[in-house]
């Protein structure tokens, strides 16, 4: 419970049905849904297209088949408006590719449009209007770039502005904000945030309990952002932290 997350275990929900990492999650009021990814097994690395969800009110044994993706990938982006999906960039190396699925109705993604380069690793999140994809490389090189696209209306994306450094950042989003957390390239405790409806570049809000890199970030309307667990090489963590989404400040470290 993100409203009750300051301290205590958690509690196992679902079973993967593939077991991938570098994989796109979106959720729903609903339905949580992860696409692509890669499962490593003694070293040796299986791509997946395939497209699974779960009930986020039901907890169950292993999620079920949702459609699959174009082609397979990882290290792609998901967003959403909790109708449309998007997944965006990934691939066996890097794409430009933007894909589509409805939440509602279980079926394949389509294309749909364009990233401005080929990219893979990045990060994206969403308001119900719009969706920003923060690269990982622009023209092949670490960048503080981030671009948007209708999510109704998905074409090529359009320049936004910039993060106020060069990193590759977690993200989490409410109705009005996104906000970039850590990174690596430099690992960072960074929180930088943009407002959805007016383009322009980032500004600061506050740090992470730590500077981390390849964590994970959700929200809700509890009015918290959550970053999850990341890494400060060569270890992994498994701590998070948590910061309020209406006032700036740094993050507090949970239990």
């Amino acid at each position: 419970s993100i409203a009750a997350f300051t301290s205590g275990s958690w509690a196992d929900h679902t079973e993967m049905g593939l077991g991938a990492e570098e994989l796109a999650c979106i959720s729903s009021g609903t339905r949580g849904i992860n696409a692509g990814g890669i499962r490593v097994v003694s070293s040796s690395g299986t791509r997946f297209d395939s497209i699974e969800y779960v009930t986020i009110s039901t907890t169950t044994s292993q999620t079920s088949d949702f459609g699959d993706l174009t082609v397979v990938k990882t290290r792609l982006a998901g967003l959403t408006n909790s109708i449309l999906g998007l997944f965006l960039g990934g691939g066996s190396d890097y794409s430009d590719m933007i894909e589509q699925i409805t939440i509602a109705s279980a079926g394949d993604s389509t294309d749909v449009g364009d990233l401005a380069e080929s990219d893979g690793s990045g990060s994206a999140a969403s308001n119900a209007t719009r969706g920003l994809y923060k690269y990982n490389l622009f023209d092949w090189v670490a960048n503080n770039v981030i671009e948007y696209v209708t999510i109704s209306s998905p074409s090529s994306t359009t320049d936004f502005g910039d993060l106020t450094d060069n990193r590759v950042t977690d993200c989490c989003e409410d109705s009005t904000r996104v906000w970039f957390m850590g990174g690596y390239g430099d690992v960072s405790a960074a929180i930088d945030y943009v407002t959805v409806a007016s383009t322009g570049d980032g500004a600061d809000w506050g740090d992470l309990n730590e500077a981390k890199s390849s964590g994970s970030g959700t929200s809700s309307n509890a009015g918290r952002g959550v970053y999850l667990k990341g890494a400060i090489y060569p270890a992994f963590k498994r701590d998070s932290s948590y910061f309020s989404l209406a006032s700036t400040g740094d993050a507090t470290d949970s239990d």
